[in-house]
C-alpha cells in the first residue's frame, strides 16, 4: 500500500472541523509555553539539587526557593501540554496515532513515570529541611532523571510520527509482527538536546525574574 493511501485512509472521514492554520497556529504557541516550562522544570531541578548538595546558607536558600518553584512549573508545563497535543490530534491524527500504537507501553508508562517524578519532586520538597546528606538528594536526582526520561519518549514518540514509511518496517520484521509496543523505534540525540539544553539559558531568564520580583517585596530578607 502506498504510504499517501495509507495516510488516507486513517484519516477521520468527517475531516477537520475548521480552517487547519488555525488549529496550526494555536498548537506552535501552546508549545512554546509549554516547552517554556519544561525548560523552567528541569532548569530549576537541576539548581535546587546542586544548591542542595553545595550547602551552605546560600546555596541552600536557593535550593529551597527552586524547589519550590519547580512544583508550579510542573503544573504548568503539564497544563499547557494538553492543549498542543489536542491539536497535533486534530490535524496530525494519523501520524500521531500510528506511532502511538508502535510504542503503547511507553505511552502508557509516560504516565506513571510523570507520576512517580511529581510525586517525588514534592518529598524532596517538603522534607529537604529534615533530611540532609547525599542519600536523600537521590530523591531529587531520580525525579530529574524521571522528568528526562518522560522528554526522550515524548521526543521519540514524536519523531516516530514524522517517518511513516518506516511505519511497517518497525511493525513488521521478516515474518515476525511486533505487537508488544515495548519499543522506542526513533531518537535523534541532536533534537532532543536541542529542547534540553535551553533549559540553562531559561533558568537564569527565570533566576532574573524571580531576583526582581522578591527584591521589591517587603517580606523579602537581603540577598536576592
Amino acid at each position: 500500500m502506498e504510504i499517501s493511501t495509507m495516510l488516507k485512509t486513517l484519516q477521520d472521514p468527517m475531516g477537520i472541523p475548521f480552517y487547519p492554520i488555525v488549529f496550526q497556529v494555536l498548537m506552535v504557541l501552546t508549545f512554546a509555553l509549554h516547552i517554556m516550562f519544561v525548560n523552567f522544570t528541569i532548569g530549576t531541578t537541576f539548581l535546587s539539587l546542586y544548591g542542595y548538595l553545595k550547602g551552605g546558607e546560600f546555596w541552600g536558600r536557593l535550593s529551597k526557593s527552586m524547589v519550590k518553584a519547580t512544583t508550579a512549573n510542573i503544573s504548568m508545563a503539564m497544563l499547557l501540554g494538553v492543549a498542543p497535543l489536542l491539536f497535533v490530534q486534530v490535524v496530525y491524527d494519523p501520524f500521531w496515532y500510528a506511532s502511538n500504537a508502535l510504542s503503547g507501553a511507553w505511552v502508557i508508562g509516560f504516565i506513571f513515570i510523570m507520576m512517580a517524578a511529581y510525586g517525588l519532586t514534592y518529598v524532596f520538597y517538603l522534607k529537604k529541611d529534615s533530611q540532609r546528606g547525599k542519600g536523600f538528594a537521590l530523591t531529587g536526582i531520580t525525579a530529574l532523571g524521571l522528568f528526562l526520561l518522560a522528554g526522550l519518549i515524548m521526543h521519540a514518540l514524536n519523531y516516530q510520527a514524522l517517518q511513516p514509511d518506516k511505519w511497517l518496517g518497525w511493525y513488521m520484521k521478516g515474518n515476525a509482527v511486533n505487537t508488544s509496543g515495548t519499543s522506542l523505534q526513533a531518537f535523534q540525540l541532536p533534537r532532543f538536546l536541542h529542547f534540553i539544553i535551553p533549559s540553562f539559558a531559561m533558568t537564569g531568564i527565570f533566576l532574573m525574574l524571580y531576583a526582581w520580583y522578591f527584591q521589591k517585596r517587603l517580606s523579602a530578607s537581603g540577598g536576592f
